[in-house]
């Protein structure tokens, strides 16, 4: 069996619509959705679907990383698959997913991108993932990487980081074995990047991953986050935690 592992924060706008879409993958799975501490109805709307339901404390690391480390602990399947809310699976990728792992060579991998919204720059930035996907085997948040599960708990998992924890387990996933590259593509919401600018969004994105591989601290990167945001709150691909002493510790980090 496959879990599949959402983690959501206040979006109650298209946890709905994302998840009636999920369930209708053909396949032995299971969806876990891990609320990193909304203040909306998301909860509310994941209530009224066949999935589980599962809190963050209040007391738990902040970031995206503590929330799927949570729904992998409640992971009845065999292998896990951590998908954004923003992105939507191809048709049939469970099977997709099912059938590549007969091949115990592989302890992971996950999709090749597009965006749904066609825009020259959105077509560049798919095609460097598309990219890192097929030569390097790099499968971040959006590609929706999925691993055997002794494979996840093996390599420990996400670092409990405030931002980059999504791209940091990429790359310990990408020494842990070989990965395979599903051709068929996963579709990725253009929403944030249009409403903060995709140009914006591209360079401050890159510029994140350079000052973190320079050895800027993950603190450090979120705080800088925070303040090139503060005028837009929901635009960044990124979606940076508040700092502990604020109501919420958690977000859906983006990459």
């Amino acid at each position: 069996m496959i879990s599949i592992i959402i983690p959501v924060l206040n979006e109650v706008a298209v946890i709905g619509p994302a998840l009636e879409t999920v369930l209708q993958q053909p396949g032995n799975y299971e969806v876990i959705v891990v609320d990193g501490g909304s203040c909306d109805a998301t909860c509310d709307i994941v209530q009224n679907f066949p999935v589980q339901l599962v809190r963050k404390l209040p007391t738990m690391p902040a970031g995206i990383g503590s929330q799927l480390n949570l729904g992998a602990t409640k992971a009845q399947g065999d292998v896990l698959l951590f998908l954004h809310v923003d992105v939507q699976l191809p048709q049939r990728a469970i099977v997709m997913i099912e059938a590549a792992l007969t091949d115990n060579r592989y302890v992971g991998g996950g999709f090749l991108t597009q965006y749904d919204t066609d825009t020259t720059l959105l077509r560049l930035s798919s095609w460097r993932m598309r990219l890192r996907a097929r030569v390097q085997h790099i499968f971040s948040g959006d590609t929706a990487p999925f691993v055997r599960r002794e494979t996840f708990w093996a390599i420990g998992g996400y670092l409990e980081l405030p931002i980059m924890d999504d791209y940091e387990f990429a790359v310990r996933l990408h020494q842990a074995g070989s990965l395979v590259a599903l051709k068929d593509r996963v579709t990725i919401s253009a929403r944030r990047h249009l409403s903060h600018g995709i140009l914006r969004s591209m360079v401050e994105t890159e510029i994140t991953k350079w000052l973190y591989w320079a050895g800027v601290s993950p603190t450090a990167l979120a705080a800088f986050y925070r303040g090139i945001h503060r005028s837009h709150p929901n635009a960044s691909p990124y979606r940076i935690i508040n700092p502990p002493s604020s109501k919420y510790n958690s977000s859906d980090q983006k990459l």
